[in-house]
C-alpha cells in the first residue's frame, strides 16, 4: 500500500484529538486484507504532532525510505514487541506480505518511521 503525501486528506474529528490532527488514507491493495479491504478509509492519528507514542497492539502507518530518500512507501502495520524493540507486522493473508519490518534494524540507506495510527476503518457501502 503506497500513499503519496497528496493522497492524505484532513478528516473531522473522530475522536478525542484534534481534526488539524488526522488525516484519511483510502487503502490500495490487500495488504492489510484481513481488516480493511481495498477501498476502505483509514482515518489516522499525526503521531508526531499529537506526540503519541505508539504501543504493542497499535495498526499504525510506517514511512520507508529507500536509496536515502529516493524511494518513500507508506503503508499499515501491527506493531509487536519483542525483547530487541519494535516490529511492524503486516495484517494480510497475501503470501507477499507476510514478511514484518524491523525497526531496530535499517539497510544501509533505509529509514523507516511510525507516522500515524490508525483510529478508525471505514468502508463505504
Amino acid at each position: 500500500m503506497d500513499f503519496g503525501y497528496e493522497d492524505m486528506e484532513e478528516v473531522p474529528s473522530v475522536s478525542t484529538y484534534p481534526a488539524d490532527m488526522q488525516f484519511a488514507l483510502e487503502v490500495d491493495g490487500n495488504c492489510l486484507n484481513k481488516k480493511a479491504e481495498n477501498g476502505d478509509i483509514l482515518i489516522c492519528l499525526d503521531v508526531i504532532r499529537a506526540q503519541y507514542q505508539f504501543k504493542a497492539g497499535d495498526l499504525v502507518i510506517v514511512e520507508r525510505k529507500k536509496y536515502d530518500g529516493q524511494m518513500v512507501q507508506r503503508t499499515a502495520k501491527r506493531v509487536r514487541q519483542t525483547a530487541k524493540g519494535f516490529e511492524l507486522w503486516p495484517e494480510s493473508t497475501d503470501p507477499a506480505h507476510q514478511e514484518p519490518l524491523i525497526l531496530y534494524e535499517n539497510s544501509p540507506g533505509e529509514t523507516a518511521q511510525v507516522i500515524g495510527l490508525v483510529l478508525w476503518i471505514f468502508r463505504r457501502p
